[in-house]
């Protein structure tokens, strides 16, 4: 099953990503960092296929492979969830800068190098805090699992606390008061020379985006929420994901199954994407759609009244 969804992921993310990058009406800052975050979510559905093949992949494995193998794939894994919570935070501020800070947006291009700035420097610190996980993270042949420094067990715990607190809460707190001031500029903000209609649109175009973001924004973190909750409950009592399954079947079955649950913000981002912003579904369906034919209309019917005629018969 993780197969055929990992691929739907995978694809429906890398066709949107090709869209978004190809359309000229879409060279926004806004759209850049969804690309961004569209890429990252098909490394994550390649990440979901191979975590959940990973019980036969480690059958075929030496000790120390395995062990490559289970620290990738934790370090990748926690790099794109920082990495695309960072890019979530970046949105949520810009959006809320366009409409309150209006007069101190420069040109789309310099805006457009900022925000790659800001990216590059957001994968770059994610990829730094998250060393670590290489360290707490370990695969024995047979599973890919939590790590403990003997004697030092706490400071496992102590890791992954701290980087909920600055991965998961502060980005949650920081996008929860953007997304609040920019529901309430929306609610005010009458540009200097809007006419009531097209105040009514703008607005109207500025609620499905935002709508948009916060779906996507919720989603993440509801999934990124699962998975750091299963990390710190496994941390906090010292178990490792084995031991869990013998001490209590029960719960490791019930983590069990919430934990691919937290891959569910990847299989409906597309969706939504196409169901809430306009921009990205018109320019989707434009270069998704087979061309239209080009009859010369004009040409078929002198083509048609030349055949047609006395002389042509002749």
């Amino acid at each position: 099953m993780s197969i055929p969804i990992g691929t739907f992921v995978f694809s429906t993310n890398a066709v949107l990503l090709f869209v978004v990058y190809t359309s000229k009406n879409l060279k926004d800052p806004t759209y850049t960092m969804i690309a961004y975050i569209m890429a990252l979510d098909c490394f994550g559905a390649i990440q979901y296929i191979l975590t959940f093949a990973s019980t036969v992949i480690l059958q075929y494995s030496t000790i120390l492979s395995s062990k490559i193998f289970c620290k990738g794939m934790f370090y990748i894994l926690n790099c794109i969830s920082s990495s695309s919570l960072g890019l979530l935070c970046g949105i949520s501020y810009y959006r809320y800068k366009i409409v309150s800070m209006a007069s101190q947006i420069r040109s789309k291009e310099k805006e457009l190098t900022i925000i790659k700035r800001f990216a590059l420097c957001t994968f770059i610190v994610s990829c730094i805090i998250n060393i670590p996980v290489i360290f707490t993270s370990d695969g024995d042949g047979r599973y890919c699992d939590v790590l403990y420094i003997k004697g030092y067990e706490y400071l496992t715990f102590s890791y992954y606390a701290t980087l909920a607190v600055f991965t998961y809460i502060l980005p949650l707190i920081i996008i929860s008061i953007n997304y609040s001031r920019l529901i309430m500029k929306l609610k005010n903000h009458v540009g200097p020379a809007d006419n009531q209609f097209n105040r009514k649109r703008k607005m109207m175009q500025n609620n499905r985006i935002l709508k948009m973001l916060i779906i996507v924004t919720s989603m993440f973190m509801i999934s990124s929420g699962l998975y750091n909750f299963i990390i710190l409950f496994l941390t906090a009592n010292v178990f490792t994901w084995q031991l869990l399954s013998i001490k209590n079947s029960t719960l490791h079955m019930i983590l069990a199954i919430v934990l691919p649950a937290g891959f569910i913000n990847n299989v409906l981002n597309p969706i939504i994407y196409m169901a809430y912003d306009k921009n990205i579904r018109e320019a989707a369906l434009l270069k998704l759609r087979p061309p239209k034919k080009d009859i010369n209309i004009r040409g078929l019917k002198q083509a048609v009244t030349h055949t047609l005629s006395p002389t042509s018969s002749n």
